[in-house]
């Protein structure tokens, strides 16, 4: 649907790229056996990559979790992060 879109308003195609920490999302999403919804599938190819973000790096998780990493803290008080990501 989203293709659709885009190509009647003729926008440039945008490189997507999906970040979960969620791994079982991210499992999920690259083995499209996992899902037998033919919609939900032609949805899932396009999204071009999605790639897992290690939970140790998640600056988010300060945010959404009880017991969350630093890393928020480490981002505001150097102003740079590294997160390591699975392709």
């Amino acid at each position: 649907m989203l293709k659709q879109i885009i190509k009647e308003l003729e926008i440039p195609s945008i490189e997507t790229i999906v970040y979960t920490n969620s791994f079982s999302l991210y499992k999920c999403l690259i083995k499209l056996r996992t899902t037998k919804e033919k919609r939900l599938i032609i949805d899932i190819i396009g999204l071009r990559e999605i790639r897992w973000i290690n939970s140790k790096d998640n600056p988010i998780d300060a945010i959404i979790k009880i017991n969350p990493n630093w890393m928020l803290e480490i981002l505001i008080n150097t102003n740079s992060l590294t997160i390591r990501i699975k392709r």
